[in-house]
C-alpha cells in the first residue's frame, strides 16, 4: 500500500477530538503574575560584570514588549527574571499554556536580538488570591534580587561563604562598597500611565480629548511600589464594572 493511501485512511477529525481531549490545559484567573526566569544565565553570560547594564536594559525592553502585547499595566525586571502582572481579563481565555509559551517566546526573542546571543526563558504562572497579594509578591522578588546581588558581590570580593544579608552588606561597606537600592539591586519596573491628550476629530470638525496608555519606567523601588498600589486600587475600583484592564 502506498503511503498516500495510508494517510488517506486516517480520520483527522476523530484523532483531533481524541488527542485534544488529552491535552493538559490549566486555566488561570485574574489576578496573576507570569514569572519568567533566564535559563542557564550564569553559564551563558559568564564573563559579564555582576548585573550587567546591557543585560538589564534588554530585560526592561522585554518588559515593555510584554506589557504592550498582554495589555498589562505593570512589569518588574530584576536579576535574570521578569515578572508580568496581569489584572482584569486574561488573554486566551486564561489558558495557561498559551500565556506562558507566548510570554517566554517574546522575552527570549527580545533579549536574544538585543544582546546578539541565544537566550531562553522559562515561565510559570503565580496565581494570586487577591490583587493586594501582588504588593507582597513585588516586595518578595525585590528582596530576592537584593539578596542575590549582595551575595554575588560578597562571594567575589570578600568570602566564598555567604552570611546573613545584614552582615554581608556591612562587610562590603567596610571595604568601601556601598549597596545602593537601584536597578542593580532591586530592579526596574515598567508601568502604564493614562495620559489625556488633545486631538482633532475631522469628521465632526472639533477638538477632542483622548486617553492614551503611556509606558513609564523607574529604578526607584519606592516609586514602583507606589505605582503598583495605585494600579491595584484602580483595579479594585472598577472590579464591579466592565473593565478589561487597568
Amino acid at each position: 500500500m502506498k503511503f498516500l493511501d495510508v494517510l488517506m485512511r486516517v480520520n483527522p477529525h476523530a484523532l483531533s477530538r481524541f488527542f485534544d481531549s488529552r491535552a493538559v490545559t490549566l486555566f488561570v484567573r485574574s489576578p496573576a503574575v507570569v514569572r519568567l526566569d533566564g535559563v542557564g544565565f550564569g553559564r551563558v553570560l559568564r564573563g559579564r560584570p555582576v548585573r550587567d547594564q546591557r543585560v538589564h536594559e534588554a530585560l526592561v525592553e522585554g518588559c515593555k514588549r510584554l506589557v504592550k502585547f498582554f495589555n498589562a499595566s505593570f512589569c518588574h525586571a530584576v536579576s535574570d527574571e521578569v515578572n508580568l502582572y496581569l489584572f482584569g481579563s486574561l488573554p486566551y481565555g486564561g489558558r495557561e499554556f498559551k500565556v506562558v509559551s507566548i510570554a517566554s517566546s517574546i522575552l527570549s526573542s527580545v533579549a536574544s536580538l538585543l544582546l546578539n546571543q541565544e537566550l531562553y526563558f522559562d515561565a510559570r504562572v503565580i496565581q494570586l488570591e487577591s490583587p493586594w497579594q501582588s504588593i507582597a509578591y513585588y516586595l518578595y522578588r525585590a528582596r530576592i534580587g537584593l539578596n542575590n546581588y549582595v551575595s554575588k558581590l560578597y562571594t567575589e570580593l570578600v568570602s566564598r561563604e555567604c552570611k546573613g544579608l545584614g552582615h554581608m552588606v556591612e562587610e562590603l561597606r567596610a571595604r568601601g562598597i556601598d549597596i545602593d537600592v537601584g536597578w542593580r539591586s532591586t530592579g526596574t519596573c515598567v508601568y502604564v500611565e493614562l495620559v489625556e491628550k488633545e486631538g482633532f476629530n475631522p469628521l465632526k470638525n472639533e477638538r477632542v480629548v483622548v486617553t492614551r496608555r503611556v509606558l513609564r519606567s523607574s529604578d526607584d523601588v519606592g516609586a514602583c511600589l507606589e505605582k503598583l498600589i495605585n494600579i491595584v486600587k484602580s483595579f479594585e475600583a472598577c472590579r464591579n464594572r466592565r473593565c478589561s484592564e487597568v
